[in-house]
């Protein structure tokens, strides 16, 4: 189970903050004006919260030197509901000059009010001769309809760096800087993909994929290229540029790291070598049961295995799902995988029936999901006829399994409609915390905010108002 556990907790870069599924990229790059930034925002539009067929996000963006602002913008991203299936991406330029910046990055679902913030420092300066840029890893090149263009090659930005199951090759864009003193014909370009992040302290292996690009001498110049991925399997790598002399010496090199992410072809090749898999309990389970048990383990999985997850219910290859099912339960109980997952979907037929809302499976719902994820609360707190809020629950458990204790979730139903109840802010430290909470609840006392409207976070504390009392931290 080893190789299984490693597959399961890969890391995915600029994941997911709060529930906004979001990808932040900067880039240096030096232009006839001197040198500017590149800072790649793309959304997964699926995680936007919809109504009336569009939802909105608030992009801010700050570049701070010294604690002054240099630049400072705020726009609000519309997405079409039709469109929730693609990607939204979005670049920004600024040129700056020489000296230390921090990026400030604020993204809010203005209707659902999930929010992330980022902040990154960099560095800019006048590049060294020769000197190579960080390569942009690059999901397509020169096709239609692609988002961005640079020097007249358009293209669109690997999403979290991350290679899934179906993309056969990556590009890459950089640029190269060298002066007439190191060159008078022409150089070359080693691109390397290697195996783990890049580190520096790391001695020298083969590359899993190595190619060369010649490039006439020049002040700068543009470099693209499309590498395959064939048989790259799940993992950690990183792009390696190289600019070489005609004697093979290096120049200069830069690098940037990406992740593979396979797990049809990953969990075909370890249940190819599990002998016990072939006659295991989920070989008797039809498509609809597979369905049904890969769904309920959801809440108990985490962010990185839950995309490995999504991506597996999606897929129609069975063998893939029966191995996922059996080799959660035997990762979990390894002496009694069966009796375990027997066990669990008890539970979980429970609850699907407890919370069952005519959308989908009950422990889909969010109470649904946080029983299953948190188990049974130990107290639970319902006010159906609390003025100026609609009906709501808050949850109580004296202790969870992250260790937090007197953890609380507040769940309410804006829609009045049967067990339509979403979660809305809780006092977890890795769960959903929403600073808005009080004027989303109370939304019919909207001349009762304090301070701000925009920036507010709290209503007054009126007769009646007991959510306010029991969400508090003590």
């Amino acid at each position: 189970m080893k190789h299984w556990v490693i597959i399961l907790i890969l890391l995915v870069s600029q994941s997911l903050f709060g529930q906004i599924a979001c990808s932040l990229h900067n880039f240096q790059f030096y232009g006839e004006d001197g040198p500017y930034s590149e800072h790649y925002l793309g959304i997964q539009s699926k995680t936007i919260k919809f109504q009336d067929g569009a939802g909105t996000v608030e992009y801010i963006i700050k570049l701070l030197k010294d604690d002054d602002i240099i630049h400072a913008d705020k726009y609000a991203i519309s997405i079409r509901e039709s469109e929730k299936e693609t990607d939204l991406w979005d670049v920004k330029r600024y040129a700056l000059e020489e000296g230390e910046y921090e990026i400030q990055i604020l993204l809010r679902d203005v209707l659902s009010q999930d929010s992330m913030n980022y902040n990154q420092k960099m560095t800019i300066a006048i590049p060294d001769s020769p000197s190579l840029t960080k390569p942009i890893i690059c999901a397509s090149l020169q096709q239609e309809n692609l988002p961005f263009e640079k020097y007249g090659l358009t293209y669109e930005k690997l999403g979290y760096d991350l290679v899934g199951e179906d993309q056969s090759d990556i590009g890459f864009l950089a640029e190269a800087y060298l002066s007439n003193a190191y060159c008078d014909d022409q150089y070359v370009i080693r691109y390397s993909i290697f195996n783990g992040f890049y580190n520096p302290s790391m001695t020298s292996e083969d590359p899993a994929k190595v190619g060369y690009v010649k490039q006439d001498c020049a002040s700068k110049n543009f470099i693209a290229k499309q590498i395959s991925t064939d048989g790259l399997l799940t993992g950690n790598y990183h792009l390696m540029l190289e600019m070489l002399d005609k004697d093979q010496n290096v120049y200069s090199s830069s690098h940037s790291n990406f992740q593979v992410l396979r797990p049809q072809t990953d969990m075909e090749l370890l249940a190819s070598q599990d002998d016990q898999f072939e006659t295991s309990f989920v070989q008797d389970m039809s498509p609809k049961q597979l369905r049904y048990a890969l769904k309920a383990i959801a809440p108990r999985v985490d962010g990185q295995r839950a995309e490995i997850l999504n991506y597996v219910i999606a897929n129609d290859n069975m063998r893939t799902k029966r191995y996922y099912v059996y080799a959660y339960w035997k990762e979990y109980a390894p002496a009694y995988p069966y009796e375990a997952y027997s066990k669990y979907m008890e539970v979980a037929k429970a609850v699907d029936a407890k919370y069952d809302n005519n959308v989908g499976y009950g422990f889909e719902s969010d109470r649904g999901f946080y029983f299953l994820k948190y188990g049974k609360p130990d107290q639970v707190i319902i006010e159906e006829h609390e003025p100026s809020a609609p009906p709501y629950e808050i949850w109580i458990y004296n202790q969870i399994h992250t260790g937090e204790t007197n953890v609380k979730f507040l769940f309410y139903n804006p829609s009045l409609s049967h067990n339509d109840f979403e979660i809305l802010h809780s006092t977890c430290n890795s769960d959903v915390r929403n600073p808005r909470w009080q004027l989303l609840l109370y939304g019919d006392a909207p001349n009762e905010v304090q301070g701000n409207t925009m920036d507010a976070t709290s209503i007054g504390d009126n007769f009646g108002r007991n959510a306010i009392r029991l969400m508090k931290d003590n």
